[in-house]
């Protein structure tokens, strides 16, 4: 958490923000998979279970996005996710 985000990354969150309501309920779906992923295939993904990759992808667009009010719009379609500024 110590690094900032490459440079990319914030265009890329704040592009999606508005698409946010749309995409989360397919990210729930996965949210709690713990399949693992880039096993075998060409993806560049480390062998990670598709859930942690998912609470990445919500916690980026929480610290990118927009705090408060994406944090509200994320826990009403993932009713599991944790805030990064959880006490």
């Amino acid at each position: 958490r110590c690094d900032p985000p490459p440079p990319g990354l914030r265009s890329v969150a704040r592009a999606l923000a508005p698409h946010l309501p749309r995409i989360l309920p397919t990210l729930n779906l996965y949210a709690s998979d713990d399949r693992k992923v880039g096993e075998g295939g060409a993806h560049q993904v480390a062998d990670q279970p598709l859930g942690s990759l998912v609470t990445s992808v919500l916690e980026t667009c929480e610290e990118l996005c927009g705090g408060k009010e994406v944090l509200r719009i994320i826990k009403y379609a993932v009713p599991t996710y944790s805030s990064i500024y959880a006490v």
